[in-house]
């Protein structure tokens, strides 16, 4: 019973955390303010959001000038 209990436990914890990291993402799609000038003129204005970095082991800063040869072959 206990054993139930604790299993219960954890799916609703992990449950309630899928929820909320779901609302932070699509809160992060909803723009702070939105411009209108005329209708064929709308902005969506942005914050500067912190972007979530991703977990690599090798982590290599990436320059412009390293770019180059991709740019000609787009």
């Amino acid at each position: 019973m206990m054993v139930n209990f604790m299993m219960q436990d954890t799916v609703l914890n992990l449950c309630k955390n899928s929820v909320h990291e779901f609302l932070a993402f699509i809160l992060d799609y909803i723009p702070d303010e939105t411009l209108i000038t005329n209708t064929a003129n709308v902005k969506n204005v942005f914050k500067n959001r912190k972007l979530e970095k991703e977990e690599s082991d090798d982590d290599i800063p990436i320059h412009d000038s390293d770019l180059e040869g991709i740019k000609a072959c787009k």
